[in-house]
């Protein structure tokens, strides 16, 4: 299982040749993004944490999975990474000029839909008051040339440390730990209970998908002699932190996929890969699974 990335390398372009687990789920972007837009319109007046989540609950329930047995990080979901270069197309019934509206101080339209929930943030941001000298300082920078900038609220550095220490699960747990803890003594407010909520649900519909993954994989267990250390590594994922390598690489590569994807916000740093990476390294070294060479493939 070592050693095969020259040789699968034209096989390893699912997210460009996708090859989507039959019956998973719905296979084109276009629909998915019609559903987020359909929650928006059937959501209004919720708090945006509640709707996002409700959007991101919808696209990893729904959207069709695969797992590529050549692939140590193997797992793709639809329509969340779509070429940059893309001229996308989202027809909504008579709701596209809508969506154009909205976003049309960004002129990005295209770029934005590489992200289900992309339409969330235009769509949000039509809702800020805009001092007015920064309407105009924008739209000098635009006429003369020299730049432009819009409101930013799509960066962030992931706590990669809870990431990798307590997983998806753990996350989960925390934060269920925390509500209840609120509410027990009182100090439960309305933002308070929104957050906890929307945390929650967005948790709970990745360990959904991430047991879709799991089930997707053990479908493939016998495609190739890499998919045991997969399927065991996609499975303690789904209950608990990453114990080796391979689990924690998977952990970022997927947390990764998730936010910077799925949700509205940029992931700006993988941490220090390195330094988080080397105990579990160290640890697969000691009990003879990996070594320099095979860490490096």
């Amino acid at each position: 299982m070592w050693n095969q990335f020259d040789n699968n390398r034209g096989k390893l372009n699912m997210f460009d040749n996708p090859n989507f687990e039959p019956g998973s789920g719905i296979t084109s972007r276009n629909v998915i993004l019609e559903g987020v837009y359909n929650i928006y319109e059937a959501t209004k007046g919720e708090p945006h944490p509640i709707v996002k989540s409700k959007a991101i609950a919808y696209v990893l329930d729904n959207a069709a999975i695969e797992v590529n047995p050549l692939d140590w990080f193997g797992f793709n979901l639809c329509g969340w990474l779509t070429p940059r270069s893309a001229n996308i197309t989202v027809k909504m019934a008579d709701e596209e000029t809508k969506i154009n509206n909205a976003d049309r101080k960004r002129k990005n339209y295209s770029h934005t839909l590489t992200k289900p929930l992309g339409m969330l943030a235009d769509l949000w941001n039509e809702e800020i008051d805009r001092p007015e000298e920064f309407t105009k300082a924008a739209e000098n920078l635009a006429e003369t040339g020299a730049g432009q900038f819009w409101i930013d609220y799509e960066h962030s550095v992931p706590d990669w440390d809870s990431v990798i220490n307590l997983g998806f699960a753990g996350i989960l747990k925390r934060a269920q730990k925390f509500h209840q803890q609120k509410i027990d003594d009182g100090t439960m407010t309305i933002d308070r209970e929104v957050y906890y909520t929307s945390v929650e649900m967005a948790y709970e519909a990745i360990m959904r998908l991430l047991n879709r993954f799991r089930e997707c994989a053990e479908k493939h267990i016998n495609d190739d002699a890499k998919m045991p250390v997969v399927v065991e590594s996609i499975g303690q994922l789904c209950v608990g932190a990453p114990q080796n390598l391979h689990q924690f690489l998977l952990a970022v590569y997927l947390y990764h996929l998730l936010q910077d994807q799925i949700d509205i916000i940029q992931v700006r740093s993988l941490g220090n890969v390195d330094v988080d990476g080397y105990p579990f390294y160290k640890k697969d070294v000691e009990r003879g699974f990996l070594d320099r060479e095979k860490a490096q493939e």
